[in-house]
This record gives structure tokens, sequence and C-alpha cells, in this order.
């Protein structure tokens, strides 16, 4: 019985007048037969699409009867969370993109902040010493080579 498998025909596609027609003759086996599904896509007059799906089909058996109300609700869910959700994400290389951003930039925080406020757990691991164990800079300013050469040379 699972995964429910049926196969379908399309039987009319009209892309400009938006209509798509699938039907399958044998259905699911034991449960439905000539089963039918039209969808019927138009403007919605704002930039967007309004989806109208007609479903159909013969019951063989009282579970195709018993499948009405989960089927409206199945359908309801498919065409109204998660068609829009399809056709409004971003391209998977910016959601990439944006996500992976993102986490980048906790990760930075959260090292920053155990560098600065906690025992440099990660930089601990590396094998540098911990941040609170390194020498302070003295504050003297450093000669470059080449001036500290010079003065050493007799003139």
């Amino acid at each position: 019985m699972l995964p429910l498998r049926v196969a379908w025909t399309c039987e009319a596609l009209d892309e400009a007048a938006g209509l798509l027609d699938v039907r399958s003759a044998p259905g699911l086996e034991g449960v439905a037969t000539d089963c039918r599904m039209r969808l019927d896509v138009q403007s919605d007059g704002a930039g967007g699409s309004v989806v109208d799906l007609a479903m159909s089909y013969k019951p063989a058996s009282p579970l195709a009867v018993a499948a009405v109300p989960v089927l409206t609700i199945d359908n309801y869910f498919a065409l109204n969370v998660l068609l829009p959700r399809t056709l409004n994400a971003t391209l998977p290389l910016d959601a990439f993109r944006s996500l992976m951003g993102g986490l980048y930039g906790v990760a930075g925080l959260a090292h920053a902040a155990d560098c600065v406020v906690g025992p440099s757990a990660l930089l601990a691991l590396a094998g540098a010493p911990l941040f609170a164990e390194l020498a302070p800079r003295d504050p003297r300013p450093t000669r470059s080579r080449a001036s500290a050469a010079a003065s050493r040379t007799p003139g």
C-alpha cells in the first residue's frame, strides 16, 4: 500500500491559458480509479497568481470515501503553503550564502567572546597559548632592522 503510487498521464497542457489536466485511469490500486487533477492558474491582477485545483476519482473502496477530508486538507496545504513558499523562495545559491553568512557571523562573535572573555578554547585546541597567558606587548616603539644596522655601523 505504501508508498502510494499513481501513474499520471498529461491530457491537456495549455501554458497560455494556464491549464494542466492530468489523469490516471487505473488510479490507486484497490482504492480509486479514474483519477483526475486539473490545475487552472490565472493572474490575480496584482502580479501574483491564483491556482484552482479540481480533483475527481471513482472510489473503489471505503478508504477512498474516508480520504476526502484528508485530501482536502492536503490539497489546501499544498496550494496555500508549499506552492507559495516554493515560488517565492530565493535562488538556492543565494539562500546558501545567506545561511552561511549568518552562521559565520555568529561563529565569529562566539570565537571573539571566547578569546576576550572566555578561556580561548578554540585557540588552545589549535595549540596556541591561552589568551590570558600571552605576554603583554612592549609599549616601546621597535626599530626597523635597517635603522638598527645603521646605528651599529661605525660612521
